[in-house]
């Protein structure tokens, strides 16, 4: 990704281009022909407005920022193909990421200022998305309830409410099981006893210790005083708000009752009990305690299943592969450097720890499992506020992390008791049996002799999660297959704020209307039902349909019942690829499912902002049905001066549609109550229109009937002989519509009111309409306007008043009166295929040569910060996508692989209020204190991105300065994984580290040259020490060679690269002295350590070169010294060197065997296995299996490294010992066992 040119690069930039030039300098030199471009975000309204605060001209500006930025890029050695970089305006060389957008609240996310809706003229790319993203909810936290009792809507006029039901959870209590607290201290007294504790890992453990005495004190499991609260107020609320039933009952002494039930558990029983001290005493007296049904209540427990589950492989796999995937172990390594040393994290990663809690059967094998036990803990712990916790363990989480923490909880409550199970196993059919139950009572109470006036249950997270998704996730077809899903968010409707393990509660209030005559059983027509989530109104699931437009959260209960007899709708098939899931599951969310088609009606009398309304439908085969249009009083023909009423009460508008194949004339009327389908996004203007089919749907034909509408269909006609894909071409064709699309999918509005951006290429002519510029006159130029600062702010194109450019001749008529295009271009068009002009920039009649494109697309790797990359990547998939449907490029998508960056973070210290503090007013009492040199104020220290409003932020050209180029590169590049935060601090003593690593390799090359200068060296090695050494040498090469070539190759993990390179640097260090004058291998070794080490740090590497180039004057095998470092071959593994054949159980390898590199590509599973078996452990690697409850999952391969055999749990295994992991030859890490009883 490109810098936009603000003036100076700051260490993101240092960390992007570090991290693309290494790998651009590693792949030459292994032979590839790389294409390492590099261009600039110039347009758009950042460069503007930067360059109208300093009064500038924004090209003028720019040219100064890119000639500075392009010298520190150069500083930093980056090997960047700079002819194909662009040097001039035109827009086919402009390289753009950074565009306007609305954030959640409707505000635009610079200036923060509210949209206004506007309708212009504009230029639009048709079926594309908007550049929203709703970000994960960054905690959950305990029922936070309303401070009073909410004044809620009207009903419908006649209709009273007569009966209450509610669904509770058990409340907030203190924690139960002892997993969290006793894996989590364990863990923290092994990094204890080793040492491995940091200055806020000491901090921990004393929180910790305090969090678990507070909790004992209340008691495991006991509701807290939070949770009793809770449902205190719960009954004081609902009281008051249906006070008039209660009171009733009272003053008639009626048998008005209220229904207790709770699953017969202690803990809802408590929580009943509490509910009941929250309601006055006069209207205890009206309590009923109703029995419990388990099926009901407990169903979690239900034998029937927890044996179904056990028996889910599926079901786990896919658990599993969430919570597994590269960004946890992100984030958990960012939680986890707060407290612990960075080699006790590595080791915890790699899987030398087993900590068991042998009462829950729970254990940490890995980082991920460490703060998934933390965060645990972090939920439960406002939970005790009331006891006097604070939210100690808050602080050892920061928003980004909680939130994905958060995220995986969410996932493991989905796919064991939610929408992930779905209709394939038991929970599906009991969330349906509790749904079943709530109708069953909501139609017995609306009886005018029910006496039941209020229903509460009382139950556990694990009933109320899966009804609360089967209420809420949308339901679209008959059939399901939920476990090819994969779990996020906003794709699946199961979302933390409606619902969560921490749902409190859900109500439906019934209401019946009392003006329908003396029946003794009123028919469902005469019932409305509104759900409240957590007290709140909540609609039901969007295909359940509201009561009206005006009372739009109230359901006829034959409606609801109708809705949620509808079996879970397909699923999305999603893409197992470890680069890019995350992404494919956003992208998949913001594009929805095609489902339905476009259809375009021009208008019989165009207006200023129409020349036809468009609509969406799920139902194209209802096209010929058609016999008039809804729109929404919303919309923006519904004005008055369009509409009109007809004689029977119906507004219509003065203009008619025309039916895109019949050229039939359609009524528009103007109908709140019609189906528009989900309200998705307001500003979807297609959803504020819908057609009639009077035909098949009876809201339409009642509609037709009543207001006069004639529904004759010509049957006869030959487009009723056309089958469905005959029509929607034909609708192409004409360009109206007939593409399927998806309810979520918008036009891409690409027209800009500014300046600086590229123009439009379009000449209005009165007489001739749209006109492109001719070819021969591309690219338009800006012009150069004085003032345009002020002209800015009317809200029009600033290149209004550039007057002279504006008017210009029709190149297709002559007209001397026609007049460019005013509006520039989103950024996003030009960046959106950039990879394929970069190919062959200097074609002058082509944007490039196809041939080109197919030979050398798609781009083998897309590096960038995943925030920025998310729009980039789906315009430049949306682009790639239109190049091939034009036989432009063979290549569907654009990019193989994508890294996405994490960002680098500084210190930063605050006040309790939040303000940031700079370094220079900050005063350190001791490792744990830090306050304010000036109030004295205790300050928080935290990491977060980097900004100069944080004084946080650190210039790169300070450390060049003061370190130099290849330190600060190595700097950036080593400690932690290209996608991990990365925590930028030269405090904690990484710089003397890599300084005594980088004299290490300096003193091997000097002390060559001593160790070739010295005579008399006198040894008493005998020759077959002397080979032997040698094989040894060659070994530790060999095995480097190979290691760093499969961490760079297959995870980008320079970090890891660099700690094998350090290892082999150390090992030469140790060699005797006169292996370093006569061996040939040790030479050997030299050349290949600086070619590995080259592209990381190519300065030094480079000046070590030369000194191999003057004291070696014989060839070296594969190396021609007469050249300079970066023209070597990258080294080569000899073809009888080795691969691997792994057995792997959650990031331990347990067995491990050599295998020829030639037949990795051709091993089945079942080879693996009869390889690993007929070795020398197989006794033992079958006892690890059995001891360890495990079962075969899958095969992975990695190129021609290694292929691994990946184990899991098997649930139906009982454990009985978990041995020591099986070492091969090589020494390897010991597996450590802690059980905690």
């Amino acid at each position: 990704m490109f810098p936009y040119p603000s003036g100076r690069l700051h260490m993101g930039h240092v960390r992007v281009y570090t991290l693309s030039d290494t790998l651009a300098r590693y792949y030459r030199m292994r032979g590839y022909q790389v294409i390492h471009c590099i261009g600039w975000d110039a347009f758009g309204l950042p460069a503007e407005n930067a360059a109208f605060e300093r009064s500038e001209e924004p090209d003028q500006w720019t040219k100064k920022n890119i000639a500075y930025m392009k010298q520190q890029i150069k500083q930093l050695g980056c090997s960047f193909d700079w002819k194909r970089a662009a040097v001039n305006w035109d827009p086919v060389d402009q390289t753009v990421l950074a565009d306007e957008q609305i954030n959640e609240a409707g505000r635009s996310w610079r200036s923060g200022a509210i949209v206004e809706k506007k309708y212009l003229k504009q230029c639009f790319v048709f079926n594309e998305t908007n550049n929203t993203y709703k970000k994960y909810y960054s905690t959950k936290t305990p029922y936070k309830s309303p401070s009073s009792t909410l004044v809620l809507p009207l009903p419908p006029t006649g209709f009273e409410l007569v009966c209450t039901q509610v669904l509770a959870r058990h409340g907030c209590r203190a924690l139960e099981g002892r997993k969290y607290d006793k894996l989590t201290m364990a863990l923290w007294t092994q990094a204890k006893e080793e040492q491995a504790l940091t200055e806020y890992g000491q901090q921990f453990g004393e929180d910790l210790q305090y969090f678990i005495s507070i909790n004992d004190k209340l008691g495991r499991g006991q509701l807290s005083g939070l949770g009793k609260i809770e449902h205190q107020n719960l009954g004081r609320r609902l009281t008051e708000r249906i006070l008039p039933l209660f009171m009733n009952g009272l003053l008639t002494n009626s048998s008005t009752r209220i229904r207790i039930v709770n699953s017969g558990k202690p803990r809802t029983k408590e929580s009943s009990d509490a509910f009941v001290q929250g309601l006055p005493i006069a209207i205890k007296r009206l309590i009923d305690y109703e029995p419990a049904n388990p099926t009901l209540l407990s169903f979690y427990d239900d034998i029937k299943y927890q044996t179904y589950f056990k028996q889910d492989k599926q079901l786990k796999n896919k658990l599993r592969s969430i919570q597994v995937q590269p960004y946890s172990r992100k984030m958990a390594r960012n939680v986890l450097e707060r407290l612990f040393k960075e080699s006790f994290i590595d080791k915890l990663a790699n899987g030398s720890y087993l900590i068991i809690d042998n009462e829950s059967g729970k254990s940490i094998k890995n980082e991920i499992d460490a703060v998934r036990m933390l965060h645990g803990l972090y939920l439960i712990g406002p939970n005790l506020r009331e006891e006097g916790v604070e939210y100690l363990l808050e602080k050892y989480f920061n928003l980004n992390e909680s939130a994905w923490f958060a995220y995986l909880q969410d996932a493991k409550e989905y796919y064991e008791k939610g929408p992930g199970l779905s209709d394939r196993t038991i929970i599906h059919e009991m969330a349906q049996i509790l749904l079943d139950d709530f109708f069953l009572h909501s139609e017995q109470c609306s009886q005018i002799n029910s006496t039941h006036i209020l229903r509460a249950r009382f139950t556990h997270a694990e009933a109320i999660i899966p009804f609360a998704a089967l209420l809420k996730i949308p339901i679209l077809s008959d059939k399901s297959t939920p476990i090819n899903e994969t779990y996020t968010y906003e794709n699946n409707g199961w979302r933390g704020e409606l619902v969560s393990p921490m749902t409190a509660n859900i109500q439906w209030e019934i209401y019946r209307n009392h003006n329908n005559g003396t029946t003794h059983y009123f028919s469902n027509q005469q019932i409305l039902i509104r759900m409240l989530f957590n007290e709140y109104p909540v609609p039901f699931k969007y295909e359940c349909q509201p009561y009206n437009m005006i009372n739009h959260l109230f359901y006829k209960i034959d409606e609801l019942k109708r809705c949620y007899r509808i079996s879970l709708h397909d699923s999305l098939d999603t893409l197992d690829k470890d680069d890019w899931q995350t992404l494919i599951n956003i992208q998949r969310m913001w594009m929805g499912e095609c489902n339905g088609v476009n259809i375009l009606f021009k208008l019989s009398i165009p207006t200023s902002e129409y020349d036809f309304i468009e609509t969406f439908t799920i139902k194209p085969d209802a096209l010929l049905n058609i016999t008039h249009l809804y729109i929404q009083s919303t919309h923006k023909l519904a004005r008055p001066d369009l509409i009109e009423e007809t004689e029977t009460g119906a507004k219509r508008l003065r203009i008619d549609a025309i039916h895109p194949l019949t050229e039939r004339e359609l009524p528009i009327f103007i109908n709140d109550d019609a189906d528009f389908g989900p309200k998705i996004r307001a500003n979807m203007t297609m959803l504020n229109v819908q057609i009639g089919t009077p035909i098949s749907n009876k809201f339409d034909e009642s509609f037709a009937n009543k207001h006069n509408i004639s529904t004759f269909i010509n049957s006869s006609s030959h487009w009723y002989r056309m089958d469905l894909e005959t029509l929607l071409a034909e609708l192409r064709s004409r360009e109206l519509g007939g593409y399927r699309t998806s309810g979520k999918l918008n036009d891409w509005c690409i027209s800009r009111q500014r300046y600086w951006g590229t123009p439009i290429p379009i000449i209005h002519c009165n007489h001739c309409g749209a006109v492109p510029v001719p070819m021969s006159e591309l690219p338009v130029q800006l012009p150069s306007i004085k003032n345009i600062k002020s002209s800015s702010k009317t809200g029009i194109s600033p290149l209004t008043n550039a007057h002279d450019w504006i008017k210009i001749q029709c190149p297709k008529c002559g007209n001397l009166n026609a007049k460019r295009e005013t509006d520039t271009m989103d950024t996003f068009v030009d960046s959106s295929w950039y990879f394929l002009r970069y190919l062959d920039n200097e074609n002058t009649t082509k944007p490039f040569e196809p041939d080109i494109a197919n030979k050398l697309m798609p781009v083998d790797l897309y590096i960038g910060g995943l925030e920025h990359a998310l729009t980039h990547l789906f315009v430049a998939r949306f682009i790639q996508h239109f190049m091939h449907s034009k036989g432009l490029c063979t290549s569907i998508e654009p990019f193989k692989r994508f890294i996405p960056i994490g960002m680098v973070q500084g210190k930063t210290y605050k006040t309790s209020s939040g303000q940031y503090v700079s370094k220079d007013n900050i005063m350190t009492i001791d490792k744990n204190t830090v306050i304010h040199s000036l109030t004295k104020e205790p300050l928080q220290i935290d990491w977060e991105k980097m900004s100069k409003s944080k004084y946080n932020g650190i210039d790169p050209e300070e450390i060049i300065n003061q370190y130099g180029v290849d330190f600060t590169r190595i700097l950036m590049l080593t400690f932690v994984h290209p996608r991990s935060l990365r925590n930028f601090n030269l405090e904690d003593g990484i710089a003397d580290g890599l300084q005594n690593w980088f004299k290490i390799l300096i003193n091997l090359y000097v002390e060559l040259i001593e160790s070739r200068t010295k005579s008399n060296i006198k040894s008493s090695m005998t020759n077959k020490e002397f080979k032997q050494i040698e094989i040894d040498l060659r070994e530790q090469r060999l095995n480097t060679i190979y290691t760093v070539a499969f961490y760079i190759d297959s995870f980008f993990s320079v970090a890891s690269a660099v700690i094998e390179l350090q290892k082999l640097t150390r090992y030469l260090r140790k060699v005797p002295i006169n292996i370093k004058q006569q061996s040939n291998e040790y030479i050997r070794c030299l050349c290949d350590l600086l070619v590995m080490i080259g592209p990381v740090i190519p300065f030094l590497s480079s000046e070590l070169w030369t000194i191999l180039q003057q004291q070696i004057k014989s060839n070296v095998d594969d190396y021609d010294l007469s050249k300079s470092l970066f023209e070597q071959n990258y080294p080569k593994l000899p073809d009888d060197y080795p691969g691997k054949i792994n057995a792997l159980y959650d990031s331990t390898i347990f067995a491990s065997m050599p295998i020829s590199r030639s037949l990795l590509s051709s091993l089945s599973t079942s080879d693996v296995l009869q390889y690993l078996n007929e070795n020398d452990h197989q006794s033992q690697m079958k006892m690890f299996i059995a001891n360890n409850g495990l079962k075969l999952d899958r095969l992975r391969k990695l190129g021609d490294y290694c292929a691994t055999l990946i184990y899991e749990r098997d649930p139906n295994v009982t454990i009985i010992e978990q041995p020591e992991p099986i070492n091969d030859k090589k020494k390897s890490k010991t597996l450590k066992k802690k059980n905690v009883s």
